[in-house]
């Protein structure tokens, strides 16, 4: 503590050994002293003034933003606030008064820099009123008002898609109502469709040429269903699912005849005004398949293993793969996992190849695969369809096992290809 005519009201300076500074005055003038050095000791305990001056650098790095200012602002109130409970809390009933009056003496005192936590210069007013009409909360309210923060916490930390190993549709808030519409008529485009048998539009649903691809979709023209009841689930102004309650009258080379429901993916994009059908498939291998995606290494693994396999890799070892085959799924891993950017030379590619296929010395002579790294050119194996992860085991001896299939085309009842990859934890 020291005093000094520098200051005009008590403040606390410094950082890693704050000072509180006192005007020259108080030397003749004591009254009010126990309780601004007991204020401002509470500043140095809870390291108010070291956050205060973070604040004040981040603020004047975004000068230009008002609410960084009254953020500031809010936050030493809440700071004052703070520090004159604790005070309160250790004065008696009768000395509460004192304090007030020593807040309201010290309430004309000039303004120092933005950076110092300084005493009476905040709110003054209410500071006042609070120290004369304070009461601390009873036990009983404060340990209900902790439980429900931490609850509130809790909802907050919980990814409701997720839950408890269960896939739960959720529409997003933020998506506006023009949005919301495109996707709700698209889905009363798919339902009509359905309802019709009608394979060329359900082509054009899923944005493919109906002429084309009318062949593809000739089987649900054999089909007859009613849709009982269809749920729009906005996800995004992008993605959107529909569930819909069906019940198939006739037909059940596609679907097995009876109620069950089916879920639609619909997606908007650029090239497309309208959004289209990306995804229409049973309810429990859709949920099955979108609990997969994304959340497991080993499960992204064995989907980029399956989209780059040649036709005939059933029941291959890792000994088969071609050295394309396993410089892709490398690449697209680093880049896609491990956030690494191309080109990669020689060496990283051998030892990507070791972590992820556990091959040792590992070369490959084609040097279109690093050109395609370089971006170069682009490697591009023939789209056959979407590959999908549908199951997932992991045993405790560190082998995994992922089912992965293929559909020709968004809309298909039954998978065209089936992999089974078994993959062991390289050490």
């Amino acid at each position: 503590m020291i005093y000094t005519s520098a200051v005009a009201s008590p403040l606390v300076f410094g950082f890693f050994h704050p000072k509180v500074a006192l005007p020259a005055g108080m030397l003749e003038r004591q009254e009010g002293t126990e309780y601004i050095l007991l204020h401002e000791l509470t500043h140095v305990r809870r390291k108010d003034h070291m956050v205060l001056q973070l604040f004040t650098a981040a603020a004047v790095l975004h000068w230009f933003n008002p609410l960084a200012w009254l953020a500031r602002r809010l936050m030493i109130q809440d700071m004052e606030a703070a520090c004159d409970e604790r005070v309160l809390e250790l004065l008696e009933p009768g000395r509460r008064v004192e304090y007030a009056q020593t807040l309201l003496n010290w309430a004309d005192a000039r303004r120092h820099s933005l950076q110092y936590a300084s005493f009476g210069q905040s709110d003054t007013k209410r500071r006042i009123l609070r120290a004369l009409n304070w009461k601390q909360l009873p036990r009983w309210v404060q340990t209900v008002l902790a439980i429900g923060v931490c609850t509130v916490f809790a909802c907050t930390r919980t990814n409701p898609v997720l839950a408890e190993g269960h896939y739960m549709p959720v529409s997003s808030p933020f998506v506006g109502d023009e949005q919301r519409e495109r996707f709700r008529a698209a889905a009363a485009e798919l339902v009509g469709a359905l309802e019709a048998s009608d394979p060329a539009q359900l082509a054009q649903l899923a944005s493919m040429d109906p002429n084309y691809y009318e062949p593809v979709y000739a089987p649900f023209g054999r089909v007859r269903l009613e849709v009982k009841d269809a749920q729009l689930y906005c996800n995004s102004n992008r993605t959107a699912e529909v569930y819909l309650t069906v019940e198939v009258l006739e037909g059940g080379s596609v679907y097995s005849e009876g109620a069950g429901t089916l879920v639609a993916r619909l997606s908007q994009t650029g090239y497309r005004d309208e959004p289209f059908v990306s995804c229409l498939m049973l309810q429990k291998k859709y949920e099955d398949i979108r609990l997969l995606e994304g959340e497991n290494e080993a499960v992204r693994l064995a989907v980029r293993l399956a989209r780059n396999l040649c036709d005939n890799t059933a029941g291959f070892e890792v000994g088969d793969l071609s050295p394309v085959t396993v410089a892709k799924v490398c690449m697209e891993s680093a880049v896609e996992d491990r956030k690494e950017t191309p080109p990669f030379t020689e060496e990283r590619m051998a030892q990507l190849a070791e972590e992820y296929f556990g091959i040792q010395g590992f070369s490959c002579s084609d040097p279109a695969v690093y050109d395609a790294a370089g971006s170069v050119y682009v490697y591009a194996a023939p789209q056959e369809g979407e590959y999908y992860p549908v199951s997932f085991t992991e045993t405790a001896d560190g082998h995994t096992t992922v089912l992965v299939e293929s559909y020709r085309d968004p809309m298909s009842a039954f998978p065209e290809k089936r992999l089974e990859c078994r993959l062991t934890r390289v050490a």
